[in-house]
């Protein structure tokens, strides 16, 4: 196809290649690629093991994710909100110039919990896969953005189009 479908496939793509790296690792109920720059609220890009996030929104300042999400610190955790208590792991994507683009998260039930070695191999993951990831979202954004200017473009040609055969109609009638 055309460079837009492979930038639309190719978006939740590089966090599909992450989550895939970091579960051959170790083994995750839960695993997600959240995205997010600056102040930017934080949007799923990949998700396994779950429908949507089970986790608070790494925003609201109780929310297991939100250390990693203010400070870019990885952090091992036990959260014991859900319906059983899990080991959670969560890690920073750091972009080329040193930012957040968004968090790497996996829990699994507290009975087997995650490990220094473990949080060290999903930090081992983010660092591969960040630039990808980074740059997927750039392209979609820019796609997004082709996509609006050149919709009004158009509405823009049709809308000048039409002006002007209405004033020709006019005219005639005139």
């Amino acid at each position: 196809g055309d460079a837009s479908n492979l930038f639309e496939i190719r978006s939740p793509a590089s966090a599909e290649m992450a989550l895939q790296d970091l579960s051959s690792q170790m083994r995750a109920a839960r695993s997600a690629i959240l995205v997010g720059y600056g102040d930017d609220p934080a949007v799923p890009l990949a998700i396994r093991g779950a429908d949507r996030t089970p986790w608070p929104d790494p925003m609201e300042p109780d929310s297991v994710l939100a250390q990693t999400w203010r400070k870019g610190v990885p952090i091992l955790a036990q959260w014991e909100d859900d319906l059983v208590a899990r080991s959670v792991i969560v890690v920073p994507l750091i972009d080329g110039d040193g930012n957040r683009l968004g968090l790497l998260v996996a829990d699994r039930p507290l009975v087997t919990p995650f490990t220094e070695v473990d949080l060290a191999a999903a930090e081992a993951v983010a660092t591969r896969h960040a630039a990808n990831i980074d740059l997927s979202v750039l392209f979609a954004g820019l796609r997004e953005r082709a996509g609006l200017g050149e919709r009004e473009r158009l509405a823009r040609e049709m809308h000048d189009g039409i002006a002007q055969e209405m004033v020709a109609l006019g005219f005639g009638i005139d």
